[in-house]
């Protein structure tokens, strides 16, 4: 999952966010780099969830489906809200529908099929900020043949050893050769 790759397409598509996104590594990263006091827009963070793969169902070769998912974690203007929630909850409808044009639909390369919602919910409120988490998840295939360990390219095939058994049920070879295998 390319995360840097949604959080510019974030950034370049969400008006609302006045540039303001950036990636974190985790949600308490994405917190404690929060904006104090001097942020004119909410803040977006892209943050990594999880990664969950679906069982391989085939005998002879790996192919997976891999569902990734990631939050954006937005943090809201500081001094718009109060503990008690008002009015800074009144800004996670306008938070969710900037989210939602931008990413709601969108297959982010390497994706198998468009980023869907998978919920929100408060990640933090406090007289000092307030946090709301949306969380997505998109779809990705993996196999060994595009994605997983491919052996060195074989030696050139150019001598074969030949044992030579004329009597049917025999152990012992009557003949052994070495045969030149010719290289056009």
């Amino acid at each position: 999952m390319d995360l840097g790759a949604i959080a510019l397409h974030l950034r370049n598509h969400g008006a609302l966010f006045a540039g303001q996104v950036f990636g974190a590594a985790d949600l308490a990263t994405a917190t404690d780099h929060a904006p104090s006091g001097k942020a004119n827009a909410p803040t977006a963070f892209v943050v990594p969830l999880a990664e969950r793969a679906a069982a391989n169902n085939y005998d002879s070769g790996v192919i997976q489906e891999i569902t990734h998912s990631f939050a954006v974690l937005v943090v809201f203007e500081p001094g718009k809200h109060t503990a008690l929630g008002k009015p800074g909850w009144d800004q996670v409808a306008p938070a969710r529908a900037a989210v939602f044009r931008c990413l709601l639909g969108w297959t982010p390369p390497g994706a198998s099929g468009p980023l869907v919602y998978a919920g929100g919910e408060l990640h933090e409120l406090s007289r000092a900020r307030m946090a709301y988490r949306f969380e997505f998840e998109m779809t990705a295939d993996i196999s060994a043949e595009h994605d997983g360990w491919q052996p060195d390219a074989l030696p050139p095939f150019e001598m074969a050893h030949v044992d030579w058994l004329l009597k049917p049920g025999d152990d012992q070879a009557d003949a052994s050769d070495d045969v030149e295998i010719p290289q056009d």
